[in-house]
């Protein structure tokens, strides 16, 4: 009866924390995820790791949060529990995205589309996403377009989910600032990047 208790803890903290009470909600998880461990009921684990570390970059500990996400990519990799790779990867861009922290690239590089092989497209999409906002960010902006135009590409429904209206915004971003770039006689782009995205 514990373990579910413990769970139904975890949970509820993962409400408060998507309702914006976050100190609560991540007080309750951490305590609910010490419970859980220590009755050994380590399922889906790494996966509440991943909101632990959303929250506590939603609390100001950003540097927090990249610790919790490393953790949790490990324990993922090393329990076989990779269903979670591609979230805990997005979580991990974002959280790298909103702070000054540099990233562990054999992560990042390594596992980013892990959902390609498996019916993960949609977490794949979102750490791609994640990590093309990255480089764009960081001036990157051939990088990340060639990143994920063949991600969206790959979609042959589905246009109008968040994931995929949000890619597709992204990578019409892309365009136009390569396009400039074009226009500007930056020789290393090529006037076929101009080229508007395929799709709905």
């Amino acid at each position: 009866m514990a373990v579910w208790q413990a769970w139904g803890r975890c949970f509820k903290g993962v409400l408060l924390i998507k309702s914006g009470r976050v100190d609560t909600g991540l007080r309750l998880v951490r305590i609910a995820l010490d419970e859980l461990r220590k009755t050994g009921s380590v399922l889906r684990y790494a996966a509440l790791l991943g909101v632990l570390a959303e929250g506590s970059a939603e609390d100001g500990k950003v540097a927090e949060g990249l610790a919790v996400i490393d953790d949790a990519l490990d324990l993922s990799e090393s329990r076989a529990e990779r269903w979670c790779i591609a979230e805990l990867l997005r979580i991990k861009g974002e959280l790298t995205r909103s702070g000054t922290h540099l990233t562990r690239p054999r992560i990042i590089s390594g596992k980013l589309l892990t959902g390609r092989g498996a019916k993960e497209r949609s977490p794949g999409n979102c750490a791609a996403i994640s990590r093309a906002r990255m480089w764009r960010d960081q001036n990157r902006i051939k990088e990340a377009r060639e990143l994920l135009a063949p991600v969206y590409d790959r979609f042959t429904e589905g246009f109008g989910t968040a994931d995929l209206e949000a890619a597709k915004a992204l990578i019409g971003d892309l365009r136009g600032q390569m396009c400039a770039r074009f226009t500007g006689n930056d020789r290393t782009i090529s006037p076929l990047s101009c080229v508007p995205v395929t799709g709905n």
